[in-house]
């Protein structure tokens, strides 16, 4: 991992920042590799060694969407390392800050939910229930979408709050005669710092 962290040129901050922050990702991967190497020879039943294989693999599939979740972290970070909230006329900042942060909890949510689908459709019982499910699009189906509709309304909420921009970070606001500034928006609530009117 040393060796690789100092292949990558030091003018790619992204891809280093990558490498030294998955490095934990890689090694567990690594050891995953290893352990897929040794399982065939190894002296296994064969239901066992199909247990340890599919939870290899689950594990695989974890680890590529712990990498992403690492990935839109750094993007995120890096994209805002560019504007200063301290800045005297800091509107352009506190726009791009409010999209950025809206749309990396957004990539968030939507790498986790990924995740985990590709993980549970591993699973062959999980795998036919999920084509009968989109095959036969019955009552099952339907209570599926309507318990995923808060989640996916609250997901493009947030996406539509940070492209219309009626609010931004650090903005002043009155509310119920108390001044503030918006501290953190989330897809499904706003943080209002406290704070007293300049005059």
């Amino acid at each position: 991992m040393v060796a690789l962290d100092r292949v990558v040129c030091p003018s790619r901050v992204f891809l280093r920042s990558l490498v030294v922050q998955t490095r934990g990702v890689t090694r567990i991967a690594a050891v995953i590799f290893a352990w897929s190497a040794v399982l065939p020879p190894a002296p296994f039943a064969p239901g066992v060694a199909s247990a340890i294989a599919h939870g290899l693999l689950t594990a695989l599939i974890v680890l590529h969407g712990w990498a992403a979740l690492i990935a839109s972290r750094i993007g995120a970070r890096l994209y805002l390392m560019r504007f200063r909230l301290d800045a005297e006329d800091n509107l352009l900042a506190r726009k791009h800050v409010t999209q950025v942060r809206i749309l990396h909890r957004a990539a968030d949510t939507l790498v986790i939910i990924l995740t985990l689908a590709v993980a549970l459709m591993s699973f062959d019982t999980v795998r036919q229930y999920g084509v009968s499910l989109f095959a036969s699009a019955g009552v099952v189906g339907l209570a599926v979408g309507l318990a995923a509709r808060p989640l996916l309304s609250n997901l493009i909420a947030g996406v539509q709050i940070a492209m219309t921009q009626p609010i931004r970070s650090e903005d002043a606001v009155l509310l119920e005669n108390e001044f503030g500034f918006v501290e953190e928006i989330a897809a499904t609530y706003v943080v209002i710092r406290l704070g007293t009117c300049a005059g």
